[in-house]
């Protein structure tokens, strides 16, 4: 894709996307590509939409987005910083978290949620998979791709009868 050059799949999420480990030329910069199906009018406007609203978000536990477009072929992608580590979902699903750990996490994901916030962006699909725990035990809020920018009160509402989110 362009000047990025896939490594390996990392993952694959809904609607027909997936999560591959590339290498952005020419600074040899380990990035995550999220790549997502074809799309035109509305969806192609609201993927830019997104990724515009969460590359001016920054703040150490938001995901930082570099960059996105289009592929050749029409997939959308978003270029993200390449994250080690495990999803809260799965690190749930291996047991429950002490207190402790449990409040360190919630207290991240708040600050993240607060920066967004006052940016006025609203992240709509917050969940423990869109949550990234990494092994230094700082925690990352990711997938701001649905995420709404709240410009005035007529657009603090989601359309009637939309699904958005999980």
């Amino acid at each position: 894709i362009g000047r990025y050059t896939i490594k390996e799949l990392l993952g694959v999420g809904g609607m027909d996307s997936s999560v591959w480990m590339a290498v952005q030329a020419p600074i040899h910069r380990p990035v995550a590509i999220k790549l997502l199906p074809p799309a035109e009018g509305e969806s192609a406007e609201r993927f830019a939409r997104g990724a515009r609203i969460a590359s001016n978000l920054n703040h150490p536990n938001i995901t930082v987005v570099h960059d996105y477009g289009r592929t050749s072929d029409g997939r959308l992608y978003l270029v993200m910083e390449l994250l080690e580590g495990r999803t809260l979902h799965d690190v749930l699903r291996a047991g429950a978290l002490g207190v402790d750990r449990a409040l360190q996490i919630t207290d991240q994901i708040l600050k993240a949620l607060d920066h967004a916030h006052k940016k006025k962006v609203v992240h709509r699909d917050i969940k423990p998979g869109n949550v990234m725990l990494t092994p230094s035990g700082d925690v990352k809020v990711m997938d701001f791709g649905i995420a709404r920018a709240i410009s005035d009160a007529s657009s603090t509402m989601t359309q009637t009868a939309a699904v958005v989110g999980t």
